[in-house]
């Protein structure tokens, strides 16, 4: 019997490899990885948002702390793991096939643009750029909020919101020599949770009038009605699941190691 069994549970492993292979590649061809990317870009210059001086050896611990924080292959493959058996072959497949098309490729290609190193200007230029779509353009606006839903965005914002905001958070009690709790960090979060929402949700509306700024109506509907599919709704579905997993182990990590640069004790 066992001898029997041993090419269905070889044509099972062979199946799930691919099938993980095919993932990492969508992963990457969606922009997966830059955005990743930029999450560590955050955290290096995070610093900058706590108030007053930084004293030359916490600005040392900050930088020692942040290097392998975020690390994108880490958090790529983390995802990846958490994704197993999360898509059918056949959504995979339609994944795959959407993002090597001329039209995915084209979306990528904008979402990748705005997705490290764009900070500035999508703070001085999005909210002028949503405000004409606001009150020119209708049918762009209705079709940036499907998008926003059908991606859940402003749950993602929340998720990297919670977990930047968890190092910044960090970096501020380290650096007043009164290190935090994890419990003690989040609830503070806990506390200021709505008006992080409102805000995260408005970036997300610059960010968005912004990087589809030049991609034309008419591929802005193809591409919604694409992430209202099955397979993408799938996807993006599986992909905020594991990310708050993977970034929330991420950022306590970063806690962690900013107080041990410190010389505090890892609480």
């Amino acid at each position: 019997m066992l001898r029997l069994l041993r090419p269905i549970v070889l044509l099972l492993l062979l199946a799930a490899a691919a099938n993980a292979q095919t993932l990492s590649e969508i992963n990457r061809l969606s922009g997966l990885d830059k955005s990743i990317d930029g999450l560590n870009a955050s955290l290096e210059t995070a610093i900058d948002q706590l108030p007053g001086p930084k004293p030359p050896r916490f600005v040392e611990a900050w930088k020692i702390a942040s290097e392998d924080a975020f690390n994108t292959e880490r958090i790529l493959a983390a995802i990846e793991k958490n994704m197993d058996g999360a898509l059918t072959s056949d959504q995979l497949a339609q994944l795959q096939q959407f993002f090597l098309s001329d039209l995915g490729r084209s979306i990528t290609a904008a979402e990748t643009a705005s997705a490290v190193g764009k900070n500035d200007e999508i703070r001085a230029e999005g909210p002028k750029i949503f405000a004409e779509v606001a009150s020119k353009d209708p049918e762009r606006l209705a079709l940036y909020k499907r998008m926003i839903d059908a991606t859940d965005a402003y749950t993602f914002g929340e998720v990297i919101s919670l977990n930047i905001g968890y190092g910044i958070i960090a970096g501020m009690s380290a650096a007043a020599k009164q290190p935090l709790t994890g419990e003690q960090i989040r609830e503070l979060l806990r506390k200021s949770r709505d008006k992080r929402v409102q805000t995260i949700e408005q970036k997300i509306n610059f960010s968005t009038a912004y990087t589809y700024r030049g991609v034309p109506v008419d591929q802005m509907r193809a591409y919604v009605e694409f992430l209202e599919t099955p397979p993408a709704s799938a996807y993006y579905d599986g992909m905020k699941a594991a990310i708050g997993d993977v970034l929330s182990e991420e950022a306590r990590q970063f806690g962690d190691n900013l107080y041990k640069a410190l010389g505090i004790r890892n609480i």
